[in-house]
């Protein structure tokens, strides 16, 4: 709060959100296509469905995922004369709205031991699944401003996207009972291996636009325009780049 000299008195003040606001929350999907399943009798360690068994399998998996959308940076700020018949308000409003979204396709193929007693099966498996990972965000950083009776709106649009591939090597121990998905079982995963290489593929695009009641809407120039297309793929960096997460891969701790 100011006072000038001839005592009127301007109040100016600043409010920021230190945490997003939630639109909402993400929304995701999967689906999971089993190819191929066989089991094979380990001879000499199997008779007729009791015994030792070794099993192979294989699939498909698929997901995808949109959101969260978040408000972030909100602010406003603005002047204000209280006490004066034309309070004469300057208004500023701030803010980002953000959208991720993402996408997957992988392939996965398991190699397991199964132990059949007929009453009673256990089975142990190793898959190995490797997987194409697209992730995007779009978000519109937005400027409100308010003076004197007119009012201005400024906002630049920027999207991005990026392929990464995904590989992961897990583990499973699985106890069930001849009753099958209706009797009690009980299963133990673990993550042996897991990670995310980077292929270099990736795009970015960013235009601003603004609208002012006094002149109208203004949309963006042709070198206002900010497009970044997506570059060859590297062989040999993507190499290096798998290999090199490949060594620093392991179990979450």
């Amino acid at each position: 709060m100011v006072m000038d000299k001839d005592q009127k008195v301007t109040t100016t003040g600043t409010a920021k959100l230190t945490k997003p606001i939630d639109l909402f929350k993400a929304k995701a999907g999967s689906y999971k296509l089993k190819l191929f399943e066989l089991s094979v009798p380990v001879p000499g360690l199997s008779v007729g469905p009791i015994g030792i068994k070794f099993g192979i399998g294989c699939g498909i998996d698929a997901g995808y995922w949109f959101g969260p959308a978040q408000l972030k940076d909100v602010e406003v700020s603005g002047t204000l004369k209280p006490f004066e018949p034309a309070p004469d308000p300057v208004l500023t409003l701030k803010g980002t709205l953000s959208v991720d979204a993402g996408a997957s396709l992988g392939f996965w193929i398991k190699g397991s031991l199964i132990a059949d007693a007929l009453v009673v099966k256990a089975t142990g498996s190793i898959t190995v699944s490797a997987a194409a990972v697209a992730k995007g965000n779009a978000s519109l950083i937005t400027s409100v401003h308010y003076e004197k009776g007119w009012f201005a709106i400024t906002a630049d649009a920027v999207a991005s996207a990026s392929l990464d591939l995904k590989f992961g090597v897990y583990a499973a121990v699985e106890l069930a009972t001849f009753l099958g998905d209706s009797g009690p079982k009980k299963r133990w995963d673990w993550t042996l291996s897991e990670f995310f290489v980077p292929t270099g593929l990736s795009f970015s695009f960013g235009a601003p636009v603004s609208y002012h009641s006094q002149t109208g809407l203004v949309l963006p120039s042709a070198d206002k325009i900010v497009w970044k297309p997506p570059q060859s793929i590297d062989a040999g960096k993507l190499l290096k780049n798998f290999l090199t997460a490949a060594r620093k891969s392991g179990p979450p701790e």
